[in-house]
């Protein structure tokens, strides 16, 4: 599963963030890579 979230410290990214946290456990019992892309830099994604 991709999914493409905008800049860190968005309301946006945070709250996606989190909902595919919760459900990540889900989509790899059935087999399924969650994977998330982003444009901040690797210093902005650390935390």
């Amino acid at each position: 599963m991709l999914s493409f979230v905008p800049f860190a410290f968005t309301g946006v990214c945070s709250m996606e963030m989190k909902c595919i946290s919760g459900d990540a456990a889900k989509w790899t019992a059935k087999g399924a890579t969650v994977v998330g892309l982003d444009c901040d830099s690797m210093f902005a994604s650390k935390n």
